[in-house]
């Protein structure tokens, strides 16, 4: 087994999403990936043909800016908090993303420079809680948006919701602060989502989902943080093929891999990072076996504020070597109605 590293210096991020073919040495000679990193300032999209990946990124004053890896040139577009950004179905110049409270869909041709990609609004989450803004989404089987909120009031006033190709929004789950991570198990004989929740110290729970009407039922822990002796807490997860979970740890130095359905449940390893704040995982790669992590710079008091050199964070990190395989992600099934009404000229 074996990390190293995708890009350094990214800023804290908190997710990262594999959409296509990747590796992790990016050279240019190769298909690039489509590659959406996802972080307090920060969101990246990057190339599915060209011979030098591109991304979008949101910098620390709010602006969400197009450079490439190797060339940071800030295009400034839109303002706000960027949780999530999915591909549309058969539109590869198409992207969902949340902005603040809001699920925008934006056009852009990752191979030419748009200062400004079109965009429009698609749906207000949480539109009656103020305080409430996007935290995580990703999309189902049947190309379903789901996604969790947090409240910046530390009120239990989250939600996970779902929306669905004609832009039904349903609300599924409440009561919580922060939805830190969800994914959903595409092949389980019952499908199941797994969800992070800030309200059950941090647990992982599943719960049941019926895939083609969209619902969200019944509910249980499948692996009690609490009673692990280890530091940090988890955040953002991943499936692979073999129904494993694996979640990163914030302040962990890590991630974990679980068996949700093993007995006991507990970890099955533990791949430790040279960063404390790890932000999340994802599979990748041409047969999607390498797992990229993300993680999240630190700044210490004793450090005068700066961020310490012997961590790592702020860096992608490629994990090679783990005899496991991921899914490849699933697309935004956007009705073709709603978009050629938005972008008549993509059809």
């Amino acid at each position: 087994m074996s990390a190293t590293y995708l890009s350094r210096n990214l800023g804290p991020a908190f997710t990262l999403q594999v959409w296509n073919a990747a590796t992790e040495e990016l050279r240019s000679d190769e298909t690039t990936m489509l590659v959406m990193v996802v972080s307090t300032p920060a969101i990246t999209v990057g190339n599915k043909t060209t011979n030098q990946p591109r991304k979008l990124i949101r910098n620390p004053t709010g602006n969400l800016t197009r450079n490439t890896l190797r060339n940071k040139a800030p295009l400034p577009t839109k303002t706000g908090y960027l949780s999530f950004a999915v591909p549309v179905h058969e539109n590869p110049d198409l992207f969902v993303v949340g902005l603040n409270n809001k699920i925008i869909i934006i056009r852009w041709n990752s191979s030419e420079n748009t200062f400004h990609p079109d965009s429009a609004l698609l749906a207000i989450v949480d539109e009656t809680i103020p305080s409430n803004i996007l935290s995580y989404g990703t999309v189902d089987k049947l190309g379903r948006l789901m996604f969790g909120t947090m409240n910046f009031d530390g009120l239990k006033l989250a939600n996970v919701s779902t929306l669905n190709f004609d832009l039904d929004l349903k609300t599924h789950i409440s009561g919580f602060v922060w939805c830190k991570g969800i994914v959903v198990d595409p092949q389980a004989s019952q499908v199941k989502v797994y969800l992070v929740n800030s309200e059950t110290h941090n647990n992982l729970i599943a719960y049941k989902y019926h895939g083609k009407n969209g619902k969200i039922g019944n509910s249980k822990v499948v692996f009690d943080w609490s009673k692990q002796e280890m530091s940090g807490f988890p955040r953002r997860l991943t499936i692979d093929r073999d129904g494993k979970l694996w979640i990163a740890l914030d302040g962990g130095h890590g991630i974990i891999q679980v068996d949700p359905n093993g007995k006991p449940k507990k970890i099955i390893q533990y791949v430790g990072l040279p960063a404390l704040s790890v932000g999340a995982c994802t599979f990748g790669g041409p047969n999607y076996d390498i797992l990229f992590v993300s993680t999240m710079p630190i700044f210490h008091e004793s450090h005068h504020g700066q961020h310490p050199q012997t961590d790592k964070g702020g860096s992608i990190f490629a994990i090679k070597g783990l005899h496991v395989q991921g899914w490849a992600p699933e697309e935004f099934r956007l009705n073709r109605f709603i978009i050629d009404s938005i972008f008549p000229e993509t059809h």
